[in-house]
């Protein structure tokens, strides 16, 4: 092998031999076209197949989804609508003295920009808003992609990350139990549970939802469940309703991101194999015209070759 890389190189360089200079160099560009054309044509198998295991999960996911938000939207309605009346028609305005924020993204990449656009939205929306207001603020972030952002950017704010929340199994209420736990070891007078709420298959928003807690509930001058009748101690009732509210805001909050994150995916592969075979494509048509031109270069060659034997 390398007796024949010295023999190529010194016929590239010997003097008077313009033929094989050219070939050699042709065959060197076509060479690294070639490999760079099938390495583009592997990414564009890769990413096919990502986006159709994404939609594949897309039903289920949504499925899982539609059968929680029942469930999630009469709790939002009943502790959104506290002390609604005439005069107050948009209900309770909580004035907390502390926050924790639940931003919930994923584990894992190639979706598209859903995780960037919620930490957007908390960073320079949610935050900027509790800051001007005095609230003291705490994190307790949920999916690794928003653990290794906030680390970088709120480290101070951070208190907690979970993940591996969406791992082999679809999200599930046992751990949003468990995120529940970790939001209740802050004491804070409010739970901000930020999420990507999902429209359709390409369009996800960033949304925020508040959970009052049951210290802020109680501190209301009138008890707002008045009109619910209950068996043993009212408070601890109460508390532990309040509690169950959260919990389902955050298992609410995880099936609406997971469907949100399978969906950008499936997007965000779809467009990476288009642009894989846009890529394919030019890369073909330069591999074409490099080997019609060496073609070229070879036939005058010869034909000069010829011509001069003949004179």
């Amino acid at each position: 092998m390398a007796s024949v890389a010295r023999t190529s190189f010194k016929a590239c360089k010997a003097p008077g031999n313009n033929a094989l200079r050219q070939q050699v160099r042709h065959s060197g560009n076509i060479q690294a076209l070639a490999i760079r054309m099938k390495s583009v044509a592997n990414i564009a198998k890769i990413t096919k197949a990502t986006q159709m295991v994404a939609a594949s999960k897309l039903r289920g996911a949504e499925a899982r989804m539609q059968a929680a938000r029942p469930l999630t939207g009469a709790l939002k309605a009943l502790f959104g609508g506290l002390e609604k009346s005439e005069e107050n028609p948009e209900g309770v305005e909580y004035a907390p003295e502390s926050v924790c924020l639940v931003p919930v993204t994923s584990d894992k990449g190639l979706c598209g920009s859903v995780n960037t656009g919620l930490i957007k939205h908390v960073r320079f929306q949610v935050l900027p808003k509790l800051d001007e207001a005095g609230v003291s603020t705490s994190v307790v972030s949920v999916g690794d992609k928003g653990k290794g952002l906030l680390k970088r950017m709120e480290a101070d704010r951070l208190t907690t990350a979970v993940t591996g929340t969406f791992g082999n199994v679809p999200p599930n209420f046992a751990v949003a139990a468990c995120v529940t736990d970790y939001v209740l070891e802050t004491n804070a007078d409010m739970t901000k549970v930020c999420f990507n709420e999902f429209y359709s298959a390409m369009t996800q928003i960033p949304v925020d939802v508040n959970v009052p807690s049951y210290g802020m509930i109680s501190s209301m001058p009138e008890d707002p469940f008045m009109a619910f009748e209950t068996e043993d101690e009212r408070s601890e009732i109460m508390e532990s309703f309040a509690e169950f509210n959260l919990a389902v805001t955050i298992y609410g909050a995880m099936l609406e991101n997971n469907t949100s994150e399978v969906a950008s995916k499936m997007a965000a592969m779809d467009n990476a194999t288009r642009n894989a075979n846009d890529m394919f494509s030019a890369l073909e048509l330069k591999y074409n015209k490099a080997r019609q031109a060496a073609i070229t270069t070879e036939l005058i060659e010869i034909i000069s070759g010829a011509e001069s034997l003949k004179g």
